[in-house]
Protein backbone atom coordinates (compact mmCIF):
# COMPACT_ATOMS: atom_id res chain seq x y z
CA UNK A 1 0.00 0.00 0.00
CA UNK A 2 1.67 3.41 -0.83
CA UNK A 3 1.80 6.61 1.29
CA UNK A 4 -0.58 8.26 -0.17
CA UNK A 5 -3.18 5.44 0.17
CA UNK A 6 -2.44 5.25 3.88
CA UNK A 7 -2.81 8.94 4.64
CA UNK A 8 -6.19 9.48 2.76
CA UNK A 9 -9.35 9.67 5.19
CA UNK A 10 -12.11 7.06 5.34
CA UNK A 11 -14.22 10.12 3.51
CA UNK A 12 -11.74 10.23 0.47
CA UNK A 13 -11.61 6.27 0.24
CA UNK A 14 -15.15 6.09 0.75
CA UNK A 15 -15.04 8.71 -2.43
CA UNK A 16 -13.05 6.75 -4.28
CA UNK A 17 -15.13 3.16 -3.61
CA UNK A 18 -17.62 5.04 -4.87
CA UNK A 19 -16.14 6.38 -8.55
CA UNK A 20 -14.42 2.83 -8.76
CA UNK A 21 -17.82 1.15 -8.47
CA UNK A 22 -19.73 3.45 -10.90
CA UNK A 23 -17.07 3.41 -13.15
CA UNK A 24 -17.00 -0.55 -13.23
CA UNK A 25 -21.01 -1.03 -13.52
CA UNK A 26 -20.86 1.46 -16.69
CA UNK A 27 -18.15 -0.45 -18.06
CA UNK A 28 -19.22 -3.52 -17.82
CA UNK A 29 -23.15 -2.08 -18.78
CA UNK A 30 -21.16 -0.61 -22.30
CA UNK A 31 -18.65 -3.21 -22.94
CA UNK A 32 -19.88 -6.17 -21.04
CA UNK A 33 -18.55 -7.86 -18.28
CA UNK A 34 -14.92 -7.33 -17.09
CA UNK A 35 -14.23 -6.92 -20.82
CA UNK A 36 -12.50 -3.34 -20.04
CA UNK A 37 -9.41 -5.67 -18.36
CA UNK A 38 -8.76 -6.77 -21.83
CA UNK A 39 -8.49 -3.30 -23.11
CA UNK A 40 -6.11 -0.22 -23.68
CA UNK A 41 -7.39 3.19 -21.73
CA UNK A 42 -6.70 6.76 -21.91
CA UNK A 43 -6.84 8.77 -18.49
CA UNK A 44 -5.64 11.59 -17.37
CA UNK A 45 -4.48 13.49 -20.33
CA UNK A 46 -3.58 17.39 -20.13
CA UNK A 47 -1.62 19.70 -21.89
CA UNK A 48 -0.98 22.91 -20.47
CA UNK A 49 -3.29 25.98 -21.73
CA UNK A 50 -0.52 27.93 -23.17
CA UNK A 51 0.25 24.72 -25.27
CA UNK A 52 -2.81 23.34 -26.21
CA UNK A 53 -3.72 22.92 -30.13
CA UNK A 54 -0.79 22.24 -31.09
CA UNK A 55 -1.00 18.44 -31.74
CA UNK A 56 0.44 17.28 -28.50
CA UNK A 57 -2.67 15.38 -26.85
CA UNK A 58 -4.15 14.25 -30.55
CA UNK A 59 -0.24 12.68 -30.79
CA UNK A 60 -0.88 10.91 -27.70
CA UNK A 61 -3.99 9.96 -28.64
CA UNK A 62 -2.57 8.35 -31.39
CA UNK A 63 0.34 6.99 -30.18
CA UNK A 64 -2.16 4.95 -27.66
CA UNK A 65 -4.09 3.94 -30.31
CA UNK A 66 -1.56 2.80 -32.40
CA UNK A 67 0.00 0.43 -29.83
CA UNK A 68 -3.35 -0.69 -29.08
CA UNK A 69 -3.76 -2.03 -32.07
CA UNK A 70 -0.35 -3.47 -32.63
CA UNK A 71 -1.29 -5.29 -29.40
CA UNK A 72 -4.44 -6.06 -30.89
CA UNK A 73 -6.46 -4.33 -28.34
CA UNK A 74 -9.55 -2.40 -28.37
CA UNK A 75 -9.48 1.23 -26.45
CA UNK A 76 -11.82 3.79 -24.56
CA UNK A 77 -11.23 6.94 -23.08
CA UNK A 78 -12.26 8.46 -19.54
CA UNK A 79 -12.71 12.05 -19.02
CA UNK A 80 -13.70 13.95 -16.15
CA UNK A 81 -13.84 17.28 -18.07
CA UNK A 82 -16.43 16.22 -20.57
CA UNK A 83 -17.72 19.87 -21.16
CA UNK A 84 -13.95 20.99 -22.21
CA UNK A 85 -13.08 17.63 -24.17
CA UNK A 86 -15.95 15.89 -25.56
CA UNK A 87 -14.83 17.73 -29.12
CA UNK A 88 -10.94 17.23 -28.24
CA UNK A 89 -11.98 12.99 -27.78
CA UNK A 90 -14.28 12.97 -30.69
CA UNK A 91 -11.81 14.48 -33.22
CA UNK A 92 -9.46 11.74 -32.23
CA UNK A 93 -12.31 9.13 -32.79
CA UNK A 94 -13.33 8.34 -29.54
CA UNK A 95 -17.27 9.09 -28.69
CA UNK A 96 -19.20 9.03 -25.60
CA UNK A 97 -21.02 5.92 -25.18
CA UNK A 98 -21.91 6.18 -20.86
CA UNK A 99 -21.76 8.48 -18.10
CA UNK A 100 -21.78 8.53 -14.49
CA UNK A 101 -22.04 11.40 -11.50
CA UNK A 102 -19.83 11.31 -8.73
CA UNK A 103 -20.58 13.10 -5.55
CA UNK A 104 -24.05 12.97 -5.83
CA UNK A 105 -24.83 10.66 -2.95
CA UNK A 106 -22.27 12.37 -0.39
CA UNK A 107 -23.19 14.94 2.36
CA UNK A 108 -20.55 16.17 2.93
CA UNK A 109 -19.23 16.89 -0.99
CA UNK A 110 -18.79 20.31 -0.71
CA UNK A 111 -18.52 21.04 -5.32
CA UNK A 112 -20.99 20.42 -8.40
CA UNK A 113 -21.07 16.52 -8.72
CA UNK A 114 -18.69 15.47 -11.49
CA UNK A 115 -19.71 14.18 -14.53
CA UNK A 116 -17.51 11.00 -15.96
CA UNK A 117 -17.49 10.41 -19.69
CA UNK A 118 -16.92 6.69 -21.16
Amino acid sequence: MSLRSRMKTSQEKKRGADFVGKLKGALDEVLGPDRSKKMSFLSHIATTPAKQGRGYGSALCAAMAKEADARGLPSYVISSNVDGNTRFYNSNGYFTVKEIIVGDTDPTWEKEPVKIAI
